[in-house]
């Protein structure tokens, strides 16, 4: 696996992590996250007026935001870790079942691949400078549970 990948994919859910910890204890103790205090003078009127509204609502978008990314990403890179620490991660060989979706050198490409041995379709997500297209044959080594890769060829 790419060590940079790696450390970005840990780093991203220390992060998350960090967020959850923080936004906890801020929704645990009761503390405001809106406050009319901290609005411009002409509109502290109005906040105050609306201000528990604010907070409950930023209260549950916050929470439901961190809830799917606690099950999304966190949980499964979480499970990958001993695979990280012993380095026995999954290889697949097969084709290209769709295109890299994306271009973009931000983000991975999301490609599914049939495996040629059991005829399993798995959803991998790596980074390639290569375009990826239906049929080419590949070789990707990656984390069972969260499904991050490495191209091999």
């Amino acid at each position: 696996m790419n060590r940079f990948f790696l450390i970005q994919i840990y780093s991203i859910a220390l992060l998350f992590i960090f967020f959850i910890f923080k936004f906890g204890r801020k929704f645990i103790i009761g503390e405001r996250l809106i406050k009319y205090e901290k609005a411009a003078s002409s509109k502290q009127d109005f906040m105050k007026k609306y201000e528990r509204k604010f907070d409950r609502t930023a209260k549950i978008v916050i929470s439901l935001s961190l809830i799917f990314m606690l099950f999304y990403f966190i949980f499964p890179v979480m499970l990958d870790l001993p695979v990280v620490v012993t380095g026995r991660y999954s290889t697949i060989i097969g084709k290209a079942t769709s295109n890299g979706s994306t271009g973009n050198r931000a983000f991975p490409k999301s490609v599914n691949i049939k495996n040629s041995e059991t005829g399993e379709t798995i959803q991998l997500h790596f980074y390639s400078p290569k375009n990826i297209k239906i049929g080419d044959q590949l070789k990707v080594v990656y984390l069972p549970h969260s499904k991050y890769a490495t191209l091999i060829k």
